[in-house]
């Protein structure tokens, strides 16, 4: 029970009122269907209204998910061997060379095509490339970055006197391997190869392996390479 004074307008009388139900206003208005309100509080601050709903997430399956959008983390920092593929572009020259068994180095390192040690042209560099058949001086060489994609480099020997390459007795004939690059005074070869020739010159592709220069002591041999020269050679050993 509660009470309330109650004025009488223009009689000047006032009286109080006992309230028989505490849950009524003045008004006969049941207070426990409105909520309380504090002052100075808006109205749309006041709960439902302020309550957001949890949003979907991806993991829920949910495809109008309406938080910000996707972040990726920083990317790592790049592997010097990617990047050392990266750099090389067609008409390069580069000092790698196919030792019989690896490459001489772990990435190519471009020099100028005039350099002593321009072993390789680069006649591609294109990552779908297909490169002209191996043999005759053509290989190439694939790498994988750390984001799976391919470089490939489609790779033709350059050719000089007084370069030695390996080669390897097949039968009455000599195979070579016009890829490969080897000291010329060493006293081994890698497994499967028998011979270290050492080249002597080049001729156009027509002449006889007879003009080839060289050592007149010793035999010599010669092979068509990738442009259409013979490649004349002699055993170094």
């Amino acid at each position: 029970m509660i009470a309330a004074v109650l004025v009488l307008a223009g009689l000047g009388v006032t009286a109080w009122v006992v309230l028989a139900d505490p849950d009524l206003d003045l008004l006969g208005r049941d207070t426990r269907d409105e909520p309380y309100e504090p002052p100075g509080t808006p109205y749309y601050s006041l709960p439902p209204y302020a309550v957001p709903t949890v949003p979907a997430t991806p993991s829920t399956g949910a495809s109008n998910y309406p938080g910000p959008s996707y972040s990726p983390s920083p990317s790592r920092t790049p592997d010097p061997l990617d990047k050392a593929f990266a750099v090389v572009r067609t008409g390069d020259c580069v000092s790698a060379y196919y030792s019989g068994l690896e490459w001489n180095r772990s990435a190519p390192y471009v020099v100028s095509c005039s350099a002593a040690d321009a072993y390789m042209y680069v006649a591609s560099t294109r990552d779908d490339a297909t490169c002209a058949a191996s043999g005759r001086g053509r290989t190439f060489w694939s790498h994988t970055n750390d984001d799976g994609s391919i470089v490939k480099l489609c790779l033709e020997r350059r050719f000089r006197a007084g370069q030695c390459f390996l080669a390897t007795k097949a039968g009455d004939s000599m195979q070579a391997n016009l890829s490969t690059l080897w000291d010329c005074n060493a006293t081994t070869v890698p497994k499967d190869y028998t011979y270290i020739m050492k080249i002597t010159g080049l001729l156009p592709g027509n002449s006889n392996v007879n003009y080839c220069p060289g050592d007149s002591r010793k035999a010599h041999s010669g092979w068509l390479s990738y442009d259409g020269y013979l490649v004349c050679a002699e055993n170094a050993l």
